[in-house]
């Protein structure tokens, strides 16, 4: 799960245009970096399923995160992740995105831009 940081300052720093257009780039760089289907989950938060290693999650996390730096000059545009890889057959859908919350909260209160593997209480 990704929520594009100060998406609200964005907007109001630059216009709902211009966080449009950026939301857009978010999920064009989401889409083209990751196996697997990128989804918006709402506002300015993006769900990905992937089967990708833990280490190569992290590598295409940063590049991405560098990309929009280098097209976004004039205002911080990054996105916080949070993740987790399921441990069971019972678990559900809802236990995913749960779990991958948690560990994106965590993300957002450790700093931002920063990606969180949720790892269990």
């Amino acid at each position: 799960m990704f929520d594009f940081d100060n998406f609200k300052k964005v907007n109001d720093a630059l216009g709902h245009d211009f966080g449009d257009a950026a939301l857009c780039e978010v999920a064009r760089l989401l889409d083209e970096n990751f196996a697997g289907a990128a989804f918006r989950y709402g506002g300015d938060e993006f769900v990905v399923i992937s089967t990708e290693r833990q280490d190569e999650i992290i590598r295409r996390c940063e590049q991405i995160n560098k990309e929009l730096a280098e097209k976004y000059t004039e205002i911080s545009v990054q996105l916080s992740g949070g993740f987790y890889f399921p441990r069971s057959k019972e678990e559900t859908y809802e236990d995913y995105l749960k779990f991958a919350d948690r560990a994106l909260y965590q993300a957002k209160s450790d700093g931002k831009g920063r990606f969180i593997f949720y790892q269990g209480e």
